[in-house]
């Protein structure tokens, strides 16, 4: 199978049009960090830190930290 690579300027591209290719892909939108994922990581930890002495916290929400965390609540 032959294979074409391609260089690609992520700067050239519109931002709607990379936010509706993502959607179409399945992949979840988080708006307000403009890429960062150090952002993202610090409000992980937070929310991780403040649920994790709730013995109600939900499976879902355990398994969401599990996911975007990698790391087990008890």
């Amino acid at each position: 199978m032959p294979y074409v690579t391609v260089d690609l300027d992520m700067g050239e591209i519109d931002d709607d049009d990379l936010v509706q290719a993502c959607k179409k892909r399945g992949l979840t939108i988080i708006p307000g960090s403009k890429g960062s994922t150090e952002d993202l990581t610090q409000v992980v930890e937070r929310a991780s830190l403040s649920c994790r002495d709730r013995p109600d916290m939900p499976q879902e929400l355990k398994d969401l930290f599990w996911k975007v965390h990698d790391r087990a609540m008890p």
